[in-house]
């Protein structure tokens, strides 16, 4: 027969089982909080890496501007070791002509301490031990700690971006000063030319009117050679003189309605070679914000240039389209023509370079020149698709 568990024995050993079970709850705690310590610890190493070596300059300040940490690069920045910083005022950083703004700055950034650049519109300089002076860029952070507020300040030496910048726009002046100069020139030369040229046009035109009788078939020829060779020369000299107008003039921006140009022109067009058999598919309410007289001429270089390589086509195509690609506002005149070998593309917008022959189809080769400079003066871009016999699509942005 089973004697009965004695009660005192029985809560001695459910004490005995709660007692290890909290042992062991402590111990788990202990071993979570060794893991912790762990992780905090490698967490922390990590930090002071990264704050060591990192590429720019690294200076923590007190409120009153005293430093207090710097890193490696600080050091080999400034020329500076970290005993001779840590301490100092950090206007020992800086150029004796900034340091006094530079307090106010500070003292205007800690009464309201955020992540910001400092010095926004200004050129600022380091000063190393030596003396020398370089171009820096600022970046401001607080850290917060317990009772006070330090700023971590990141220094990025911009010597080399500085002097790319200035090489930039150095290159950049010289060029619209040589584009201007060009422009001038051009402009100079071809209403210079206008003059001598119109009296030899005038000179031809008397000399074929009074004398024409007196010559043979080949002096009549040599005679209607100059004529045509004059008559392309006074159409390449007025060329000459609207591109340059078109790249000088100011821009008067407004909302042009392109549907409305597109329809004067291929009515303008269709008026002029009555026998020709063409489709226009103009949509509808197609707008753009740009120059009107100066859209009106893109719209009418761009169709003219559709008409004039598409009249071999038994019935020819020319369409006006409008499309929206990556948030950006497309317009398209295409026709169904010639078309012509994207290898030679880059020749398009050059003056004077025709990807087809005169006999084939006549023209001056500075229409798609024209058309590009006032593209590029409404800040937008040009380009060309094709494929031989098989049409082209000139697009445009603005």
């Amino acid at each position: 027969m089973k004697t009965p568990e004695d009660p005192t024995k029985k809560e001695l050993i459910n004490d005995l089982i709660k007692l290890r079970q909290r042992i062991n709850e402590l111990e788990k705690k202990e071993e979570d909080k060794k893991n912790y310590v762990e992780k905090l610890n490698k967490t922390k190493a990590m930090f002071e890496g990264l704050f060591e070596f990192a590429p720019e300059a690294i200076v923590v300040v007190d409120r009153e501007g005293r430093i207090m940490q710097v890193n490696k690069q600080t050091e080999k920045m400034f020329g500076y070791t970290r005993e001779e910083l840590i301490g100092a005022d950090h206007d020992i950083l800086l150029p004796e002509r900034f340091r006094e703004k530079h307090r106010e700055l500070r003292r205007e950034y800690m009464s309201d301490p955020h992540v910001r650049p400092t010095g926004t519109g200004m050129e600022l300089y380091g000063r190393r031990k030596d003396g020398g002076e370089f171009p820096v860029d600022i970046s401001l952070g607080p850290l917060h700690m317990e009772d006070y507020v330090v700023v971590l300040a990141l220094v990025r030496d911009v010597t080399e971006r500085r002097e790319t910048e200035r090489r930039l726009l150095k290159t950049k002046a010289e060029l619209e000063r040589s584009n201007k100069e060009l422009e001038q020139f051009a402009y100079s030369v071809s209403h210079d030319l206008r003059e001598p040229l119109g009296l030899i046009h005038g000179a031809i035109h008397l000399l074929s009117k009074k004398y024409v009788s007196k010559l043979d078939e080949e002096g009549r020829d040599y005679i209607r050679l100059v004529e045509t060779s004059s008559e392309r020369m006074k159409k390449l000299i007025n060329a000459l003189l609207d591109m340059s107008r078109f790249a000088r003039g100011p821009l008067s921006r407004s909302k042009v309605n392109l549907s409305k140009l597109a329809k004067i022109v291929a009515a303008d067009l269709a008026k002029n070679q009555p026998g020709r058999r063409v489709e226009f598919i103009i949509a509808e309410n197609v707008s753009a914000e740009g120059d009107p007289a100066l859209l009106r001429i893109v719209i009418e270089n761009l169709m003219e240039n559709a008409w004039k390589y598409s009249d071999k086509k038994p019935v020819a195509r020319i369409e006006l389209s409008v499309r929206l690609t990556d948030g950006e506002t497309v317009y398209c005149i295409i026709d169904n023509g010639a078309g012509f070998d994207m290898e030679f593309a880059n020749k398009l917008f050059a003056p004077f370079q025709r990807l087809h022959s005169e006999d084939e189809f006549p023209g001056l080769g500075i229409g798609l020149t024209t058309v590009q400079q006032i593209i590029d003066r409404h800040g937008g871009r040009i380009w060309a698709e094709s494929e031989m016999n098989r049409g082209a699509t000139f697009c445009f942005t603005l």
